[in-house]
């Protein structure tokens, strides 16, 4: 997802739009782990580990061109087959 600033000159990663630049140097490919909260921060962070590689191990990227995310839910948040899983 581009990022937007509100000031500075862009570079040649970077177009002008109206008053807003935005940028293009975001890393891809992009990781995005939806899941219960309430998960230790060094399982986050072993998660982080191992999808990093399992990525660079397939698509033949390096590791600091990869992105995760990590979105922690609320149970109540989340539904399947129509129902809350709270």
């Amino acid at each position: 997802m581009p990022v937007a600033h509100k000031s500075g000159a862009a570079s040649s990663k970077e177009r002008l739009l109206g008053s807003t630049i935005i940028s293009q140097s975001v890393h891809m490919p992009l990781v995005e782990i939806k899941w219960w909260k309430g998960r230790e921060d060094a399982t986050k962070a072993k998660a982080i580990e191992l999808v990093t590689k399992a990525i660079c191990d397939a698509c033949g990227v390096s590791p600091e061109h990869v992105t995760v995310i990590i979105q922690d839910i609320d149970k109540a948040s989340w539904g399947r087959a129509g129902k809350p899983s709270a």
